[in-house]
Formats: structure tokens, sequence, C-alpha cells
């Protein structure tokens, strides 16, 4: 596996995750889990809307997705 491949492989990971396990209307989304119920992570469960996506790298938005 080349640096290419290893970078796609978690684009697409983190992609699943943030759509379909974070986000409140993915399909895995568990609503009775902690991510679904803290006040601390409401901008992880509405990064679609409450996250400028262009002001952060990959690694920066999950580092501010957490600390907030």
């Amino acid at each position: 596996m080349d640096s290419t491949s290893f970078t796609q492989t978690v684009t697409d990971i983190c992609k699943f995750v943030t759509n379909e396990c974070c986000h409140v209307g993915g399909k895995f989304f568990y609503a009775e889990s902690e991510l679904a119920t803290e006040e601390k992570y409401v901008k992880v469960r509405n990064w679609r809307t409450d996250l400028d996506m262009n002001d952060y790298k990959l690694s920066d938005l999950f580092e501010q997705m957490l600390v907030n």
C-alpha cells in the first residue's frame, strides 16, 4: 500500500464515521449514546451545520471537535 492509497483509505473511513455514525441523520447514529446525549458533543453531532469545513485540515478538525 502506498501513501496515496493509505491517505484515501483514511479519508474514506473518516467520511463514513462522520456521515453515518456521528451525524444525527446517519444510518448508524445511536440516539442513546453519549455522543447523542452529551452537550459537549453538539458540534460533532451537527458537524455539517456547526463547523465550517474550509477552516480545518482533517487532523485539526477532529482535535477541535473533541476539545469543544
